[in-house]
């Protein structure tokens, strides 16, 4: 007689008794055996957007209305605590963090959105041992990569073995590397950038292939609206970008799009090549009258 296995109950069925399991008891039942790993990377973990949170002390993963936390154990071993810290498994004899990125990459396939944030004071080994599982696997793709108070330099580190739509950087020291990103695969096949750091401008130009982007710069000017004029604006794929800048000759800037300007700072003004048509505007950065800082909002009608 043939030994029935667990894929032999009809996929309906099967599905029903998953989605009742929350993501850790999917991947406590990955483990049972390969008929039940293959039924579980089919059915999936229902997580959307999953964020990972680095500390010296632990290592996070959370999504909408749950999460999963990493420790080390008094004694060696691992402690994971899930279902708000109801639920305990104890793993003897692997680290934390090794256990974390392992349990991170499975659910990274079938995610569309991860966020990083970096808290770690004295632990870099953590985010190499992340690199490290991250080159065991192929290239993961995502609809939006954020890194949040992740160093530049670690942010260059990652970046290769993924690909995403929408690219944002909140990140933290030297940004000396920022040429070297836009030799990237994953920046040449974005199509929506945001980096919440000034960018030089004579790196300006290598924003023009991006669909959208949300960027600061400490000295835009009418060069750089030029620029914008005839060269990004012709382009068939850009849509939209805002321009976080220090107080310049707004008026000049807006002379640039509407040689007869006659206006004042804060304007909206629309734009016609012989492509395309666009609102240009101008105001206050968040919309504070007295502050130093502007903001221009260009979009594609």
């Amino acid at each position: 007689m043939n030994s029935r296995t667990f894929l032999d109950i009809p996929l309906d069925v099967f599905d029903l008794i998953l989605e009742k399991l929350k993501p850790m008891e999917l991947l406590i039942s990955r483990d049972v055996c390969r008929s039940l790993r293959t039924a579980v990377d089919r059915f999936g973990f229902g997580i959307d957007e999953i964020e990972v949170y680095f500390r010296d002390e632990n290592l996070t993963l959370k999504w909408k209305n749950d999460d999963i936390w990493y420790f080390g154990a008094v004694k060696g071993g691992t402690i994971v605590l899930y279902d708000d810290g109801e639920r305990k498994l104890r793993i003897e004899k692997k680290h934390f963090v090794g256990i974390a990125l392992c349990d991170l990459r499975i659910f990274l396939k079938h995610a569309s959105m991860l966020t990083i944030y970096d808290y770690l004071k004295d632990r870099q080994d953590f985010i190499e041992s992340f690199i490290e599982i991250l080159k065991s696997d192929g290239i993961i793709k995502v609809k939006e990569i954020v890194f949040f108070q992740v160093s530049f330099k670690d942010a260059i580190a990652i970046l290769p073995y993924f690909d995403a739509e929408v690219l944002d950087l909140q990140t933290t020291g030297s940004i000396n590397q920022f040429e070297q990103m836009t030799h990237l695969s994953l920046w040449k096949n974005c199509k929506t950038f945001k980096f919440s750091r000034y960018v030089d401008s004579k790196l300006f130009s290598h924003l023009f292939h991006f669909e959208n982007f949300n960027i600061s710069m400490l000295d835009f000017n009418t060069q750089i609206a030029m620029k914008m004029r005839d060269d990004l604006m012709r382009r068939s794929t850009f849509k939209s970008c805002r321009i976080e800048f220090d107080k310049w000759n707004l008026i000049e800037i807006a002379k640039v799009f509407k040689p007869d300007y006659a206006g004042g700072n804060v304007f909206k003004i629309k734009y016609s090549n012989n492509d395309y048509t666009f609102t240009i505007k101008c105001k206050p950065w968040h919309g504070m009258a007295w502050s130093n800082k502007f903001t221009v909002f260009v979009r594609k009608l």
